[in-house]
């Protein structure tokens, strides 16, 4: 929460200190976790406030175990971790483990326009969706697009990523569902490294899958998963 205040000047990733005895933990040893809460009249100056009432003791076999528990209490509280174990213990795989070439189903980040010269014959002539792009909230709406044409790129992905029926879910994910988090494409379409691609254009029931998972994107379990 203090990342790109005077606490901590010039730097824009989470950090953490550490105070630590120089011993091996034993079994059921377990240490003091303390996330300070963003202050902007004490963090301006460069001051932050420990909180002994926000002090949780945290076992160190949970962070073996579930190495996402850190964020989870940062975000939330010991109850979180109950809900988001219930959550994790009652799906059987994840998005990215069942989103397989296998299945006809491929994923992967846009185009990147770099001066290197590759092979973007395939992109010719596409609708191109890009960072800016503000038609719809939720819908590419290829009549607003313009035309992809060839300016060397970094790399141009795998083709059958730009298929469709397509899910395009923004790179930046919106705290406003109303503004869109993910766009829906019945088209092929190209798209810049701005978004990550989900198509199905090989799977027996490709618009189904592609509807679901752009339904789950914008639902309250997925937001509140992923922050957790």
């Amino acid at each position: 929460s203090l990342r790109n205040t005077r606490v901590w000047p010039n730097v824009d990733q989470p950090f953490s200190l550490f105070f630590a005895d120089n011993e091996t933990p034993k079994e059921n040893s377990q240490f003091i976790f303390v996330s300070p809460s963003f202050e902007p009249k004490l963090n301006s100056k460069g001051v932050l406030r420990v909180d002994a009432a926000d002090a949780i003791p945290v076992p160190f076999n949970l962070i073996t175990t579930t190495p996402s528990a850190l964020k989870t209490l940062y975000r939330g509280s010991a109850l979180d971790l109950k809900v988001v174990a219930k959550i994790q213990q009652r799906s059987a795989t994840t998005i990215g483990k069942y989103w397989r070439p296998q299945m006809g189903l491929y994923k992967g980040q846009g185009f990147k326009v770099s001066k290197k010269e590759k092979d973007d014959s395939f992109l010719r002539g596409m609708p191109v969706v890009g960072a800016n792009y503000d038609a719809h909230p939720y819908l590419v709406v290829k009549d607003e697009l313009d035309r992809y044409e060839g300016n060397g790129l970094h790399r141009p992905r795998d083709p059958k990523i730009y298929r469709a029926p397509l899910v395009l879910v923004r790179k930046g994910f919106r705290n406003e569902r109303s503004r869109g988090r993910a766009l829906f494409s019945p088209s092929d379409v190209a798209y810049s490294e701005s978004f990550y691609g989900f198509s199905a254009p090989q799977h027996l029931d490709g618009e189904f899958v592609i509807r679901y998972l752009f339904v789950l994107i914008h639902s309250s379990i997925f937001e509140y998963y992923t922050l957790m």
